[in-house]
């Protein structure tokens, strides 16, 4: 059986890194990874996976499984979910992040439906030397002002404390904070290098608005930090309150302003994450048990 998964060359997609290690250490098939709809054809595909996106494959033959691991993002992003909705058409599976997403999409056809939200990689898990630390806190991911990363690093401004930001910065944001003292720009780190340099900070950042679908989605970084077991400040909304409750965890919350250096974090009430390690999200899911019900 060969699955071949199509990856924009722009994305950032762990689960797909996830999903080869699943299926290759399982022996569940040949894994293909392509940038390109036009590379896949009956002769090297049984199913193609699409991180929709819009599936873009000509071949009608092919049997497909869509993944929705998000709702589109402003602006216009009501439009581009319509779109995806009309164009998508007669998958044999659709895998959504959560529920949320699941009804947003509003798909009505009698497609199966599987759920597999973000999982953590196994790396953030090994056990770590004590170190000192170099930087009070740190943030990861998207830098730019649909974030509201702009704020964040203001809250910074004449202040003690300092922070790390791993990611590519948008321009806009870069050349306004470049010159703070504090603010220390890394740029894009491969993810076998996060957990030692996550562990020289004091506490791990969660900068989400309370704007959907951000606020309704699983913030991948947040499980990383607990995975690591440093302690967590993150700015209010559903999800994270939601899953906060459901761990007993103590973060520590914050407003969309706030002065760095009245905050004091502790490690004790970081959740345990191990069960949300990316082989057992994936295994939960059952997406496989059907794809391999359908190969013969």
């Amino acid at each position: 059986m060969n699955i071949s998964f199509i990856k924009n060359s722009n994305s950032y997609l762990p689960e797909l890194d996830a999903y080869k290690t699943y299926i290759e250490n399982n022996k569940l098939a040949t894994v293909n990874i392509f940038t390109d709809a036009n590379q896949i054809n009956c002769s090297n595909t049984d199913f193609a996976w699409i991180f929709c996106g819009i599936d873009r494959i000509i071949d009608k033959n092919i049997l497909r499984v869509h993944e929705y691991h998000s709702l589109s993002t402003p602006p216009f992003a009501y439009f581009k979910d319509l779109v995806k909705k009309q164009m998508n058409k007669n998958p044999i599976a659709r895998i959504f992040l959560n529920t949320y997403v699941h009804d947003q999409l509003g798909f009505t056809d009698n497609a199966p439906v599987f759920y597999r939200d973000m999982g953590i990689s196994d790396l953030f898990f090994k056990p770590s030397i004590p170190k000192n630390y170099e930087f009070d806190f740190i943030y990861i991911g998207q830098i730019n002002r649909t974030r509201n990363i702009d704020q964040l690093l203001l809250n910074f401004k004449g202040r003690k404390s300092n922070i790390l930001l791993i990611g590519t910065p948008s321009n806009e944001i870069y050349n306004i904070f470049k010159t703070f003292p504090n603010v220390k720009f890394y740029g894009r780190v491969e993810q076998n290098f996060i957990p030692e340099i996550a562990r020289s900070c004091r506490a791990g950042i969660n900068y989400i608005p309370n704007l959907r679908p951000y606020s309704m989605q699983t913030s991948t970084k947040l499980l990383e930090y607990c995975a690591l077991k440093i302690p967590v400040v993150t700015t209010k909304y559903p999800w994270v309150y939601d899953f906060a409750k459901s761990r007993n965890a103590n973060f520590v919350f914050v407003d969309a302003k706030f002065n760095p250096d009245d905050i004091s974090v502790s490690p004790v009430g970081i959740p345990d994450v191990t069960d949300l390690s990316w082989d057992k999200v994936i295994s939960t899911s059952g997406i496989f048990e059907y794809i391999s019900s359908k190969a013969y």
